[in-house]
């Protein structure tokens, strides 16, 4: 398991849109992207809620199954991001299943 203070520095760097921190904490050890904070969220999440496109987009490129991540009620981010109503992540999630399902 991560150390705590760097998983909180992977969440903090996301929910603030400091993208060159958060993307060599997550290449130094990408599993940190899949570890929740202590509310339960994931650093893509809140990366998303930061409205850092780039990010979320390059946490996706380096694990595409991220984009079938479970909110705390149960909803997928592909809901979260249709909710939002924004189109390019809904085109760039769509693509990412595409790309999985033609990799199968």
């Amino acid at each position: 398991m991560a150390h705590k203070n760097v998983l909180n520095a992977l969440h903090v760097a996301c929910e603030n849109k400091i993208s060159a921190c958060a993307k060599e904490l997550y290449r130094l050890k990408p599993s940190w992207a899949k570890m929740k904070n202590d509310h339960g969220e994931l650093s893509i999440r809140l990366a998303f809620a930061s409205r850092s496109i780039d990010l979320v987009d390059w946490i996706l490129e380096g694990d595409k199954a991220m984009s079938h991540f479970k909110g705390g009620e149960g909803n997928s981010f592909l809901h979260i991001v249709c909710w939002k109503e924004n189109q390019d992540f809904v085109k760039r999630l769509i693509s990412l299943d595409h790309e999985a399902y033609v990799e199968r």
